[in-house]
């Protein structure tokens, strides 16, 4: 039983604490705080509590007990947000070092920045006895130090189901442009390449850097229909390659077309200013229009999409090194061209040697990829195609605005 002498006792104490509670609530509020960010989360929670009990308890302020109470639950449930945010932040990042070292494969950024074209489906192949109406010629170039390994890459073409009316392998003569202190004429003509004629030709032409490729076999082909493939000197190709260009070039003589390539992706706080946005085959079933061609695939071009070769092949400096991105260009801004990536996947494979290669000196040099990213090759490029042609060059995701633009107008 409660003494009326003990209920005095405590209801002064009660008023004394409401005397003092602007003076010390304050303070224990702000070790609650500091103590929820050096404790666990349940021990924060249980002292928040406490405090708040102890300095709001007078029932005739309930409105302080309710603020400061949410308050601590706020600060709680911030902490737990932290540490949830933590994890998150760091994927973030290493998304965003991916993405600008390598470019996007995300299905987001390739329905954004490529479109699709309509081309024959993965499945669609030409019947056996199909031949195309146009004379088919694949070239390629190739160094010094890799003219005893390009057989490899030569034998792949001559195991085609649809085999070429012509292979052209490009060896330029005198001092190499890139490498000037080296020489094509050091290296001898392999006797089994040679051994090849009249199918595989040897081309000693002049030196355009990697688009020699492409340059060579222009300045000996002439129809317009003729459909030039090119292909690289360090891959093995698959034996449907040269059918299925050809299959769908029939389709679509209008568009460069080829098996890799990739839409531009700007990127403001990137130092290049855009990254690749590559295409998934799922998302190609009938083929996606985009931005470049990678060299190394396999691409195909009309004879007539390059109505002045001299002018193709006076490739600004910056862009000898990205023959991909300077043929593409060109197509863009100087022949309203468009370019395209099939349907199909017949992607390349790395010869036996390549890994040894890559164990020797000359392997552990810095590729001429990473000196592209380094340099930002790329991005030089594209802008000294537009100094060039003084007209800009016209992305696919920017066409794709302009075309819905021009129907909601309608």
């Amino acid at each position: 039983m409660i003494t009326p002498l003990i209920r005095a006792r405590v209801v002064a104490t009660t008023f004394s604490a409401v005397q003092h509670e602007h003076s010390w609530a304050q303070p224990e509020l702000t070790t609650c705080a500091v103590a929820m960010t050096s404790a666990s989360l349940s021990r924060a929670y249980k002292r928040c509590r406490v405090h708040v009990q102890q300095s709001l308890l007078p029932l005739y302020q309930p409105g302080k007990h309710s603020i400061a109470f949410l308050t601590c639950i706020w600060r709680m449930v911030c902490s737990r947000r932290t540490l949830l945010c933590f994890p998150v932040g760091i994927i973030i990042w290493i998304y965003i070092v991916l993405l600008s070292r390598h470019g996007s494969i995300s299905p987001v950024a390739t329905s954004l920045y490529t479109t699709p074209y309509p081309g024959r489906s993965a499945l669609d192949y030409p019947p056996s006895t199909w031949r195309p109406s146009f004379r088919v010629v694949v070239s390629l170039t190739t160094t010094p130090n890799r003219l005893n390994k390009v057989m490899d890459s030569v034998e792949s073409l001559l195991r085609q189901s649809l085999l070429p009316d012509q292979i052209y392998v490009n060896v330029p003569e005198g001092p190499m442009k890139r490498h000037p202190s080296r020489s094509y004429d050091e290296t001898p003509i392999p006797a089994a390449l040679q051994g090849l004629a009249p199918l595989v030709r040897v081309n000693r032409c002049h030196d355009d850097g990697p688009a020699t490729k492409l340059i060579g076999a222009l300045r000996h082909e002439h129809d317009p229909d003729t459909l030039v493939i090119t292909v690289d000197d360090d891959f093995e190709y698959p034996h449907k390659l040269v059918e299925a260009l050809a299959w769908e070039a029939e389709y679509r003589p209008q568009d460069a077309i080829g098996v890799c390539g990739w839409g531009i992706m700007p990127l403001p706080w990137h130092p290049v200013g855009a990254v690749p946005a590559y295409v998934p085959y799922f998302m190609r079933p009938t083929g996606r229009y985009v931005d470049i061609l990678q060299a190394c695939c396999g691409n195909a071009y009309r004879r007539g999409f390059f109505s002045d070769v001299d002018d193709l092949a006076d490739i600004p400096p910056v862009c000898v090194t990205v023959d991909d991105v300077w043929i593409a260009g060109y197509l863009r801004t100087a022949e309203n061209r468009r370019i395209a990536v099939i349907s199909k996947q017949l992607d390349p494979e790395d010869p036996s040697w390549k890994d040894e290669e890559a164990k020797s000196d000359a392997g552990k040099q810095m590729k001429l990829s990473e000196y592209n990213h380094a340099n930002r090759v790329h991005h030089k490029c594209i802008q000294a195609i537009e100094d060039r042609f003084r007209r800009r060059w016209v992305r696919n995701y920017e066409e794709a605005m302009a075309r819905t633009q021009r129907k909601h107008l309608k």
